[in-house]
């Protein structure tokens, strides 16, 4: 499992053990630290900035996960302002993408707020 963020220092192990994820757990991250566009988003808010840029960041950084880990099968998009770069990275990968919205939907049919198959 890939775990993409916007910055890989700021998810530490201590995150990871807390979620039950242990260096056997066959678990990376990526973070976006070194995306210049990207960063402009957090470093320079009222900016403008280019989204095919961010956009290409962001895929280029899931591109180099795969690269050095091929044998992934899954990733998690742990920053919230990565869903709406989700769909891309499943199309462009072929694998399930999860995060902050996923999750919420998954929540809301456990409790029965969204009925799909009424």
């Amino acid at each position: 499992m890939g775990i993409i963020t916007a910055n890989k220092a700021s998810l530490t192990r201590e995150h990871m053990r807390a979620c039950n994820i242990t260096d056997e757990s066959n678990v990376y991250v990526v973070g976006l630290e070194d995306c210049k566009e990207w960063r402009k988003i957090f470093d320079e808010p009222d900016n403008p900035f280019d989204m095919e840029a961010v956009s290409a960041e962001i895929l280029g950084a899931v591109e180099k996960g795969f690269k050095e880990h091929p044998n992934t099968a899954v990733i998690v998009l742990e920053c919230t302002d990565l869903p709406p770069y989700a769909k891309q990275i499943r199309e462009k990968f072929g694998v399930p993408v999860f995060d902050i919205n996923s999750m919420i939907g998954y929540m809301a049919m456990s409790v029965g707020q969204i009925r799909l198959y009424e």
